[in-house]
């Protein structure tokens, strides 16, 4: 639970990335940079997570209210993964807690986790050509 405190400093350059749970969030073309904690970040997950999870449970609900049983099997899968997300973040808080690494890849180098046990490593060749780098800046041209 102390980590969860630990200050988070992303750039509009950084994919945000939990291994364990499989997820990622890549930089869009409107990204923003945030200063937050770990605890925020996860938060950030939760949101979006419970987003998705109301999403499939209302087409859930509409198919079987329309009587379709197509997909029911996937869906409750699905569904069920949400849920185990939703879950193994909560247990963070508690000390018997599953580790779980949050990863900052920054191709840019601007984004850290500033606690003393965090790891700093250099991106790998194909991490560099592969992930996305955020926000094209604007450009001004004198020519028109």
């Amino acid at each position: 639970p102390e980590k969860l405190l630990a200050r988070v400093v992303r750039s509009s350059s950084c994919t945000v990335k939990i291994e364990e749970l499989d997820l990622v969030v890549n930089p869009g073309g409107n990204s923003t940079g945030y200063v937050s904690n770990v605890e925020g970040v996860m938060n950030r997950f939760v949101d979006v997570i419970n987003m998705v999870l109301r999403d499939v449970q209302n087409e859930a609900l509409q198919h079987a209210a329309e009587g379709i049983d197509e997909g029911i099997e996937e869906t409750m899968q699905a569904i069920d993964k949400l849920e185990t997300m939703l879950n193994t973040i909560e247990s963070l808080k508690k000390d018997d807690s599953e580790p779980i690494t949050l990863e900052l890849l920054d191709p840019n180098g601007h984004s850290m986790i500033i606690h003393e046990d965090s790891v700093e490593r250099e991106l790998s060749d194909t991490e560099l050509v592969e992930l996305p780098v955020g926000p094209d800046p604007p450009v001004l041209s004198t020519d028109e």
